[in-house]
């Protein structure tokens, strides 16, 4: 039975292969492009980090010097107001003068002032002691008063009585002689003031900076919400009351916020020698914003190796369905051919059984290579993506290389610079039918740089990106392809007629040796006939007559077995020159006078293992027939050389090996043969006579 010449199985099987790989190698893309920004993701977080914990630690750093120096020239004063009270009294404009001195040191002070154990500011600016402001409900001149040993007390935020605006106070207590209270000296900071320092540092669109007091409050906070002050809000994340509470003195945290719903990366650091901390927020929005981009656009490309790998993915299905019709056709051919020579003999079939299961071995290498190009074909893919307009905007090292030029030659020419079929006139209407169809798939042809022209297989898609079109081109140069497959036409030109000759020597070969069986009894009867009769018999000339003709007969067997490949010939080491020049008067007597008989031989000695006679009757049949071509003069030449042959040659001769071989010519000078006859001159029985 013959076997099916389109197998379904291989074929879903490749198809499914196909998709895996694709489905698989998108898969892996997609991971790697999804770990990736989880990566990138974590180190914009880790950056941002420390950007909130420098932030924190600045705004620590600075809050603390100004506090430090607000500190110092209110101790300054203190110290001041107690030695003139330990020598007699307070010298108003002494003292006056000396907080005012201390205050124009320092450009961050709102104003340094001196109250009297009543609490009544009457010294320092922009004070009257005509009608002064009552000091005494301020937490820091209660816990001063109350408290010899508190040192220096920091108050919360309350709104100036004096300059009208909100401020928060430093304050020493100042001690009479004897120990008893007297007063305090206080320096008042502008929350405006901070705001203003706060809003030099580079906090993005929705950043913030805060500065709380030990209980979490705000003391200032840096921008301050629209149409609302946060002033004195003890509303306080839960995660920074959790860090605090547990001793820390610094930390980072991501909240959604506590004054607003902001989601943000906040650090805080607490100030080393008072109960103050310093905050410092960036939203998520304003850093992570590079990222989503970022993500947007490998999402993109993502998406881009997908529609390529399709389009691959097609085109690699579109060729494995075209090299399954050529083999299906080739199949159906072999197996008819197959089923005419099963019908002559039982013995043959099994011949040409293994003649089937090398050319099933030979298309499997023929299919092993082809993928092998596939993927080389791959690799050296051209792309080249082109505006409306013709014009290149993008091509890939494959395409430069391929046309032999660089990147910026390449990007300086238009689609009718390269493209052979492609003239100006004819691209609009090429690009409203690609943008129509949306994609072409087509061969055509390309010329390079120094000229040369070569055919490419091209994938063209229609592309539009944010409202600008695009024609991407995916090129193949497939001129070893069409190259392959004018060699294998060739080859099975040469395994059509290999078969067709090895058919007929078999069917010959076998009708020799019948023949042969049947000369053998005939030559002994007439043998023993001959020998039963007396010498003198008029019978011994028929006998005579019978036995020639069965001798003339042999002959003739002799000659179908030769054909046939079944005589024994009788090889031996022979040196051709000698064959040649010990033949040559034989062919001189044999052709007539008017044809000139010329030999061209090697000069050194062409040793070969061959039959000699058989080597003699080709000679012998050349000549006869190139005389038979020469109508009155010419000239017969013989020549042997030595001769090399390479894998090119063989890939075109079937059943040739490479290596080094002895070449014997003969040519003539005659009419020669025409294209039907040259076709036929190696068909048995064939003749023009």
């Amino acid at each position: 039975m013959a076997r099916s010449p389109h197998p379904l199985m291989p074929a879903r099987a490749f198809v499914i292969r196909l998709v895996t790989s694709i489905l698989l190698i998108n898969l892996f893309v997609a991971a790697l492009a999804g770990f990736s920004l989880y990566r990138s993701r974590q180190q914009y977080e880790e950056r941002v980090a420390i950007q909130t914990q420098n932030l924190a630690r600045s705004l620590n750093l600075t809050v603390a010097g100004i506090i430090d120096n607000i500190g110092l020239a209110a101790f300054s004063v203190k110290r001041e107001a107690e030695q003139q009270l330990a020598g007699g009294g307070i010298d108003a404009r002494s003292l006056n003068a000396f907080a005012l001195e201390q205050k124009e040191r320092i450009p961050e002070l709102d104003g340094l002032r001196v109250t009297n154990a009543r609490g009544d500011i009457i010294y320092g600016d922009r004070v009257d002691p005509e009608r002064p402001v009552n000091f005494a409900d301020r937490q820091v001149f209660i816990r001063l008063k109350a408290d010899p040993g508190a040192g220096m007390a920091i108050g919360p935020p309350v709104y100036g009585r004096i300059t009208k605006q909100w401020v928060f106070h430093l304050a020493q207590r100042i001690n009479n002689p004897d120990g008893s209270f007297a007063g305090v000296v206080f320096g008042a900071i502008s929350l405006e003031y901070l705001s203003r320092l706060f809003s030099t540092f580079d906090l993005g669109k929705q950043g913030i900076l805060t500065l709380r007091d030990a209980k979490l409050a705000v003391i200032v906070r840096y921008p301050d919400l629209p149409g609302k002050s946060s002033i004195g809000s003890s509303v306080v994340s839960r995660e920074l009351r959790e860090l605090v509470g547990a001793g820390n003195i610094s930390g980072t945290y991501l909240t959604p916020g506590s004054i607003d719903t902001v989601e943000r990366t906040l650090s805080f650091s607490r100030l080393a020698k008072h109960p103050l901390y310093a905050t410092a927020g960036l939203a998520t929005s304003d850093y992570l914003a590079p990222w989503r981009a970022e993500a947007r656009q490998m999402a993109s490309l993502s998406a881009l190796f997908l529609a390529g790998s399709l389009l691959f993915g097609l085109s690699v299905h579109r060729g494995r369905k075209r090299e399954m019709a050529t083999e299906a056709e080739l199949a159906r051919h072999r197996d008819d051919l197959e089923e005419k020579v099963r019908s002559r003999t039982s013995a043959l079939e099994a011949n040409n059984l293994r003649l089937a299961e090398e050319i099933e071995l030979r298309k499997q290498v023929e299919n092993d290579l082809r993928k092998a190009a596939v993927i080389m074909n791959k690799l050296s893919d051209a792309v080249c993506w082109t505006s409306k307009d013709g014009a290149y905007v993008y091509v890939n090292d494959a395409a430069c290389s391929m046309h032999g030029y660089s990147r910026e030659e390449m990007l300086s020419l238009s689609v009718p610079d390269v493209a052979c079929h492609f003239p100006p006139e004819a691209w609009p209407r090429h690009w409203e039918e690609l943008k129509q169809a949306g994609s072409l798939h087509f061969e055509t042809v390309n010329r390079a740089k120094d000229g040369r022209e070569f055919p490419v297989e091209a994938t063209i898609t229609y592309l539009d990106v944010d409202g600008v079109e695009y024609n991407c081109g995916i090129m193949r140069d497939i001129s070893e392809r069409k190259q392959a497959e004018a060699e294998k036409q060739t080859l099975l030109a040469q395994l059509s007629q290999s078969q067709k000759i090895e058919s007929i020597g078999r069917l010959a070969g076998g009708i020799a040796h019948d023949f042969n069986n049947l000369l053998t009894p005939i030559l002994g009867y007439a043998e023993l006939m001959k020998n039963h009769l007396p010498p003198d018999d008029a019978g011994h000339a028929g006998i005579d007559s019978i036995m020639q003709a069965a001798e003339k007969a042999k002959v003739l067997t002799q000659q179908i077995l030769s054909f046939g490949r079944k005589q024994i010939l009788e090889m031996k080491t022979v040196d051709m020159n000698e064959v040649v020049t010990h033949f040559y008067e034989i062919l001189r007597r044999t052709i007539r006078e008017s044809i000139d008989i010329r030999l061209h031989l090697a000069g050194h000695v062409c040793g070969i293992r061959a039959d000699r006679n058989r080597i003699e009757q080709v000679l012998l049949n050349l000549a006869i027939n190139a005389q038979d071509a020469i109508s009155d003069k010419g000239a017969i030449t013989i020549e042997t050389a030595r001769v090399s042959l390479n894998d090119d040659y063989v890939r075109q001769h079937a059943g040739v090996a490479p290596g080094d071989y002895l070449m014997l010519a003969v040519t003539d000078s005659g009419s020669g043969m025409s294209r039907e006859t040259l076709d036929q001159i190696f068909e048995p029985f064939f003749t023009t006579k």
